[in-house]
């Protein structure tokens, strides 16, 4: 399978430096030449406009190409996309999954398969992607895709998601957004639609969880045509169009109350028409609604539980917390009815031989493609930017072990120095800072977290002890809130401020029990709830007493509710992220590396300075390097 552009960086002649690289690529990316290779690798840099014809001859080819090689060694192989934030990953990855139904073996349910995958994107790009300081359609969540495949015939799709960024939703930063589904739906919805799901009268500046943020740079008529789509995707899943709607709706509105202490210290509530909206919309009364949230109960030890009322601060709290849960909940009910559907069709198909209730003519091959969080260093970074680069060092990590680490290992074994000039970037000891088992910063975290009665300050002391030798960590200085990671992409300011919060990720049982099937008519909301209010509250449906998971362990993977202890947020992600990247150690992997050509976003635009950077960062020297020896 010849390549129809035949240029590689590994045939530059004369003298390998950055320079001669980064000349090389801005000369290519001024002729339309956004994609090239260095061996085995692709380097696309993304020009911030619709792509040309010749983008989809060279992830025809990587297509192709992976396909053959699983047809001839039956082994497990692995796609993966990685670079910053704004690089266009998960862009490129789409269109290189389309070329993967386009160059298997088509079937019949393969039209259904395809169809339902296309009309997927559609849905989570709308509910999972926002506008960040370096991406203005950046996604929100990282993938795993997993394709058994078989005489070139795709047989099951399995795709597993990792929803991070929950802050957004209650508090987006000045320069950013919130998700792109809140600001398509304002500009779709008719004005019959608008009183159905109570937002007459509100737009962008009027909504607080919006409003924090910037506006939509799309037009109107862009905004109304997305939603179009989206609602047109959301029914071909099978999805319930006014379900989902009325969370979204209640989710905006929740934004607009606000608790307060009056001067008789007596709990008082701003937006009482905005709570009844939101009761409305969610099957409640909203007296059961405003209990929940104002009210905690306690465990007695003695007797009953006993109920007390909240402060403004943990009353406001909780709202945000409901509206994470909604939110996320909804996400994960669409993830699984999508799922569901790529599951269900591929089980009526049989091919040859015989293999777990299935017919194979020979043991199918796994593909998993990798499209997870590119690296993020914005103006305000908390537990979030720390999983995405946590992430992103384990990606870069992977790369470095499977491209450069064996040849390195043979060379000493055999007595011998490598044959390429500089080694690349070692991200272990960073790797081992964050994620370390017993001695990482999240597991530090994880245990703080758990205990009770610890604050920022306690976390920031701890740091400052434990770290203080470490060369990749710079510590709290004095009284500030903040303290420094030097990761492989540079360095990175992360607050302290609200990291236990985020990390407990809780929700109280007294704000479930208002869903329940008892009280609450709104079947799908009581849904999102339906193991806890199973299994957590007291007999006669009111709360138990207890803190419950916004988004449980149950939620993220097949496991039993019934069996979960007691974890955190970071837990639970670090967990799921390293189950879904194991397979990567036995796969044959092929990389895909993505750079930004500018930061500003402007279409055409080549900045060496951030190409630059990049091409350090990502080790595109020392993989030309190794390539043009042979080794």
């Amino acid at each position: 399978m010849a390549r129809e552009d035949n240029f590689d960086l590994i045939n530059l002649d004369g003298p390998l430096s950055v320079e001669a690289i980064l000349k090389t690529l801005q000369q290519r990316f001024m002729e339309g030449h956004c994609y090239t290779w260095i061996g085995p690798v692709l380097l696309c840099i993304n020009p911030f406009e619709a792509p040309g014809p010749a983008v989809h001859a060279v992830l025809k080819h990587l297509c192709e190409q992976v396909l053959q090689e699983m047809a001839n060694d039956q082994l497990p192989h692995a796609l993966i996309f990685k670079g910053v934030c704004g690089s266009g990953k998960s862009f490129t990855a789409d269109r290189l999954l389309l070329e993967m139904f386009q160059n298997t073996k088509r079937t019949d349910w393969l039209q259904d398969i395809r169809k339902y995958w296309q009309v997927s994107t559609v849905v989570l790009r709308a509910m999972g992607t926002a506008s960040n300081e370096q991406n203005k359609d950046s996604s929100r969540i990282g993938r795993v895709v997993d394709f058994t495949i078989a005489e070139l015939k795709i047989i099951k799709i399995k795709m597993n998601c990792f929803f991070l960024d929950q802050t957004r939703l209650v508090s987006p930063s000045a320069r950013e957004q919130n998700y792109h589904i809140f600001y398509q739906m304002l500009a779709g919805l008719s004005p019959e639609e608008r009183t159905k799901y109570q937002l007459n009268y509100h737009d962008v500046r009027t909504l607080h969880y919006l409003s924090q943020g910037m506006e939509p740079a799309e037009t109107v008529p862009q905004l109304q045509s997305r939603f179009e789509a989206w609602k047109s995707s959301l029914a071909q899943l099978g999805i319930p169009l006014t379900d989902v709607l009325k969370v979204l709706s209640a989710v905006l509105l929740l934004g607009n109350t606000l608790f307060y202490e009056a001067k008789n210290q007596e709990l008082q509530l701003q937006g009482a028409e905005e709570l009844q909206s939101v009761a409305t919309l969610l099957g409640i009364q909203p007296q059961s609604l405003q209990r929940g949230l104002t009210l905690r109960t306690y465990r007695s030890s003695r007797g009953p539980t006993v109920q007390s009322p909240c402060s403004a601060a943990a009353a406001n709290g909780a709202r945000d917390a409901l509206v994470k849960a909604l939110y996320i909940r909804t996400m994960v009910a669409v993830m699984r009815r999508i799922n569901t559907l790529l599951r269900g069709v591929s089980q009526k198909t049989h091919v040859g031989g015989a293999n777990g209730g299935h017919t194979y003519s020979s043991e199918p091959g796994m593909l998993h493609v990798v499209d997870m969080f590119g690296f993020e260093n914005s103006e305000v970074n908390s537990l979030e930017q720390l999983c995405v680069n946590w992430t992103a060092e384990q990606l870069q990590h992977h790369y470095i072990q499977s491209l450069f680490s064996s040849t390195i290992s043979r060379c000493t074994e055999e007595g011998v120095g490598p044959m390429f000039e500089t080694a690349p970037y070692d991200c272990s000891p960073c790797l081992e800072l964050i994620g370390g088992q017993d001695s990482g910063l999240l597991e530090m975290l994880n245990e703080e977290t758990l205990s009770p009665r610890v604050s920022s300050e306690d976390i920031r002391i701890r740091m400052r002890r434990k770290f203080k030798s470490n060369d990749r960590f710079i510590p709290p200085a004095g009284s500030s809130s903040t303290f420094a990671i030097r990761h492989y992409c540079g360095t990175v300011i992360y607050d302290t401020y609200s990291l236990l919060n985020a990390n407990a990720d809780t929700l109280a049982d007294d704000i479930i029990a208002t869903f329940d099937g008892k009280v609450c008519k709104f079947g799908f909301v009581a849904h999102l709830f339906s193991v806890e209010l199973s299994r957590d509250l007291l007999p006669d449906g009111t709360a138990r007493g207890q803190m419950c998971r916004i988004t449980p362990a149950y939620l993220q993977q097949a496991s039993n509710p019934d069996n979960e202890v007691a974890t955190t947020y970071v837990q639970d992600y670090q967990s799921n992220v390293q189950e879904s990247l194991c397979g990567l150690l036995q796969a044959q992997q092929h990389h895909v590396l993505c750079l930004s050509s500018n930061d500003k976003q402007t279409s055409g635009h080549f900045d060496k300075e951030v190409v630059g950077q990049q091409i350090q960062s990502m080790a595109i020297f020392e993989t030309v390097d190794f390539m043009q020896c042979g080794t």
